[in-house]
């Protein structure tokens, strides 16, 4: 299974939030995590997909009712 970035940090910050809610220390604040992570990024990470914004009368058109 392939994950990209984005989905490993969303994963990375839930982790830690689940940590943090029960009283626990983050794993995600060692130093052993985030150069593993840095690695990950360095190897594998690719740019952000970039996608035109959504312009207003576009908008309008996909919220109101006609």
């Amino acid at each position: 299974m392939t994950l990209s970035m984005a989905t490993l940090t969303r994963r990375l910050v839930t982790i830690g939030m689940a940590h943090s809610t029960q009283g626990l220390t983050s794993p995600i604040n060692s130093e052993l995590v985030r150069l593993v992570f840095r690695g990950i990024r360095h190897r594998h990470g690719r740019r952000q997909r970039a996608v035109t914004p959504v312009l207003r009368r576009d908008l309008l058109a996909m919220v109101v009712p006609k």
